[in-house]
């Protein structure tokens, strides 16, 4: 298994979400997360990348 043991979120609040298809979801991965395979016969697109603020007066930026 790579990136965490599950011990380390034991016990925490948590969410789940199954999103639909066309669907973007955006969360802080500097939260621990997981994303399981996809279960349905369907293929899946998944892409990663990253958005933020350099500067609080500059506009989003967007990198991967």
């Amino acid at each position: 298994m790579a990136g965490y043991e599950h011990d380390v979120v034991k016990g925490c609040p948590y969410w789940e979400h199954r999103p639909s298809a066309g669907q973007l979801v955006i969360f802080n991965p500097h939260y621990f997360h997981e994303i399981l395979a996809n279960e349905a016969p369907e293929n899946r697109l998944t892409i990663s990348s990253f958005m933020g603020l350099t500067d609080l007066n500059a506009p989003w930026s967007f990198w991967s």
